[in-house]
């Protein structure tokens, strides 16, 4: 049987146990900017060498699982560096499960070692030691439903008020797996920049040689460096692979679009506040409105300082969303319909997004 998992929220802020889980948006509206997707990544120029040991992502959907994708993403880029003869295909000897790290992170044996866990969730894989390959444990959809007290369930299609989709993944299954374990190397972590608030929402106070740093430590370390990043209210985590000086940053959509964001929802708040009769529900829209307004203050004096949008300048980025055109993900063999492409294995990032959007930045190496 799977687990129960206590107060779970999908748009809101996950806690089970004592590890926070959860990428999610402050509001549960998605991004609308879409950063540019590599198809064809023998095209890239600049620092690229990275490049070739990425492995695509299953598209997250609703999930809230973005910082166990990139985790994992980068446990199957080191273990396709250190076996470059090894398959990289899809379900094959180096794609590992990412509902493992999903599932291994509930336990408490394995959080010794995480003080933060923005910058620290990798030592769960140190703790394991190994992880599972997809095929035997993959990130699945399947039936749930949410009682009365927010407690979310496995279900059957026939319960009543029962959904289907990918949040059936927090549930822990790993006692029926006895197959597909894989040992991984011992990782490192280098903390490049972490905010003191310990804050995943938070912008605009990156230091100013931040791309400079990052870019050294992918061409000097040669490893993959994991970012987690505030975009329009939603925080999420991806990594960076490579980079290119002298490639357009399409007028720096990340950034430009965060701000819009937080202009337009600290006026819908502000607007909602004046409509309500309650006395409570007012206080809360002009909390809110109030941390909106806060954000976009704090993104605009850094990105200003700056100098604005230089035009060009990427990071090449892989990512647990959007769809790619890498082959098509199933999540669920005994049924159709529920098939997705995979997201994209190379996405283009700003240097600016890195500047006044990120918060936390580690490079994970090994030992």
């Amino acid at each position: 049987m799977f687990k129960k998992r206590k107060s779970f929220s999908i748009f809101g802020w996950m806690l089970w146990g004592s590890f926070a889980i959860s990428c999610e948006s402050a509001f549960a509206t998605p991004a609308s900017y879409k950063p540019e997707i590599i198809a064809n990544t023998n095209d890239l120029g600049g620092f690229n060498e990275l490049v070739p040991y990425v492995l695509p992502s299953p598209h997250q959907e609703d999930a809230g699982t973005c910082l166990y994708m990139s985790l994992t993403g980068i446990a199957e880029w080191w273990l396709a560096r250190l076996n470059p003869g090894l398959s990289r295909a899809s379900n094959g000897p180096l794609d590992l499960s990412e509902r493992y790290l999903i599932n291994a992170s509930d336990v408490k044996k394995n959080q010794k070692n995480v003080a933060n866990w923005r910058t620290d969730s990798i030592e769960i894989f140190n703790a394991t030691g190994k992880s599972l390959l997809n095929k035997n444990y993959p990130f699945t959809k399947g039936w749930y439903k949410e009682d009365s007290k927010g407690d979310i369930f496995p279900a059957t299609p026939s319960s009543a008020e029962s959904e289907y989709g990918v949040i059936i993944n927090w549930f822990d299954n790993l006692k029926s797996v006895v197959t597909g374990y894989v040992n991984l190397p011992v990782f490192t972590r280098d903390v490049i920049f972490s905010d003191p608030a310990e804050n995943e929402w938070n912008v605009g106070l990156n230091p100013p040689d931040i791309v400079e740093r990052v870019k050294e430590a992918l061409v000097s370390k040669k490893a993959p460096v994991q970012v987690i990043y505030n975009h329009e209210s939603f925080w999420h985590s991806v990594y960076v692979v490579g980079f290119d000086d002298n490639r357009s940053s399409r007028n720096c959509g990340f950034v430009e679009s965060s701000i819009r964001y937080f202009d337009e929802l600290q006026e819908e708040l502000t607007h909602k506040a004046e409509k309500t009769d309650s006395d409570a529900q007012r206080k809360e829209y002009l909390r809110k409105a109030k941390v909106q307004r806060e954000s976009r203050n704090k993104l605009m004096k850094s990105y200003q300082a700056a100098g604005g949008c230089r035009g060009q300048g990427v990071f090449y980025v892989r990512n647990s969303e959007f769809s790619g055109k890498d082959g098509v993900y199933d999540y669920d063999t005994s049924n159709s319909g529920d098939e997705r492409p995979y997201s994209p294995k190379i996405m283009l990032f700003e240097y600016e997004w890195l500047e006044h959007l990120a918060n936390h930045v580690t490079q994970i190496s090994i030992k």
